[in-house]
């Protein structure tokens, strides 16, 4: 997914079919946008009134704090992911795709460890 449109794109394509009485698809053209984004514009503007795009970036906060999960690592080189997952409350594939991000891909099982 791309970001946002500029806010003089979005404004002047607002005024143009709003202000000016132009068809919608000629701002489209014109503009080089797709037809359901000038919609969700338009709709957006008649409804508040604004033109201004939603604020974008305020993602939640992870469970996994990967300096801790590391240091975990660290500290219990032999845990399983199972083992690995109890201390965040998540699940255990959470801790593999943070492990993939670290680049550390090795398997850890109870099978591997009672056949040494």
């Amino acid at each position: 997914m791309g970001g946002s449109y500029s806010a003089a794109l979005r404004e002047r394509a607002i005024k143009f079919v709003e202000i000016e009485n132009g068809s919608a698809k000629e701002a489209c053209a014109v503009l080089g946008i797709h037809s359901s984004t000038l919609t969700k514009w338009l709709k957006k503007y008649r409804e508040t009134g604004e033109m201004k795009a939603l604020p974008r970036g305020n993602y939640r906060k992870r469970k996994v704090d990967i300096k801790l999960l590391e240091q975990n690592i660290i500290d219990y080189p032999d845990a399983t992911l199972v083992e690995l997952a109890k201390p965040f409350g998540v699940f255990p594939s959470t801790i593999f795709y943070h492990l993939k991000k670290l680049d550390i891909t090795r398997k850890k099982n109870a099978a591997l460890r009672r056949t040494k």
